[in-house]
């Protein structure tokens, strides 16, 4: 039987279905930030987080074990189809319209309130500035509060593909938390953008994964590296989910010691040990 510590986390956003098809094989299992963060927490730091995010009957099967604060309002779950072939990645979304931001019932207000972290992290950019901005309003003043925002950078066209897409409300979203992770691989110019957040947001501390050389404090004018030892690729059993692995342990370091570099350096760390653990989607 698991023994959970009393640190409270609250994440919020978007879960999905990975549909994933390769030259190799096709297969299907549950996805999202939220997910990966919710089982790093889970099972490596014994601490069991509730997720805020809309979810259909379908993907009950993928729940086990991870606490819902809302049950199942639609028959379909978020669906992202991904077709990978020649190292190119088409992507195509389903569902869109039942993955809608949970209503802030008393019972979120309730939970974001007692929490010591509340993580926000969308797959889509319907998370309003105004929806953000009610969720954080009951949040804690000693909690932290951290925002995955690779959501807003993408869209969903008419035919159902996936799209870049300018955070238009980054200004009004940004200010609302006190950390942010970007990957670069969200974005084609990820450190111009992290700069304009920095100018943006000063308060936020804006920091930047960069795979296997690490990640980077991002200020309006200055770039502060924090490297990471690299894997060799034919060391790397599984890389999928290394970058929420990343943030997890990130935001649960810094609100334990408040040292944003040494804070990076254990993100850096449990994203290095998660190459050589297979994902725990991959069970599916």
């Amino acid at each position: 039987m698991l023994h959970y510590t009393a640190m409270k986390i609250v994440l919020c956003g978007h879960v999905c279905i990975d549909v994933n098809t390769s030259e190799d094989a096709t297969y299907t299992s549950w996805g999202s930030a939220l997910m990966y963060m919710a089982h790093y927490f889970q099972d490596q730091l014994k601490i069991a987080p509730v997720l805020i995010a809309a979810h259909g009957r379908d993907f009950e099967q993928y729940a086990k074990g991870v606490t819902f604060l809302s049950t199942p309002e639609n028959a379909h779950t978020l669906v992202y189809k991904n077709h990978t072939s020649n190292s190119r990645r088409l992507q195509q979304c389903e569902h869109v319209a039942d993955s809608k931001p949970v209503s802030i019932t008393a019972a979120v207000k309730d939970s974001v309130a007692q929490a010591d972290i509340v993580s926000v992290a969308p797959l889509l950019p319907n998370f309003s500035a105004a929806y953000v901005s009610e969720l954080l309003s009951s949040k804690k003043s000693k909690s932290l509060a951290v925002l995955l925002p690779q959501g807003y950078l993408r869209t969903v066209d008419h035919q159902g593909y996936v799209q870049p897409r300018e955070f238009e409300e980054a200004s009004a979203i940004i200010a609302l938390f006190d950390m942010v992770i970007l990957s670069e691989d969200d974005h084609p110019n990820c450190m111009q953008l992290a700069r304009q957040w920095a100018r943006q947001a000063p308060r936020a501390a804006i920091i930047v994964t960069q795979g296997s050389r690490g990640a980077s404090l991002i200020s309006a004018d200055n770039v502060k590296p924090v490297v990471t030892e690299p894997v060799a690729e034919n060391r790397i059993v599984d890389s999928v989910g290394c970058g929420d692995t990343f943030s997890a342990a990130l935001m649960y370091s810094y609100f334990q010691g408040g040292d944003i570099i040494a804070a990076i350096q254990a993100g850096n760390a449990a994203a290095r040990a998660k190459l050589f653990r297979v994902s725990p989607a991959a069970g599916l």
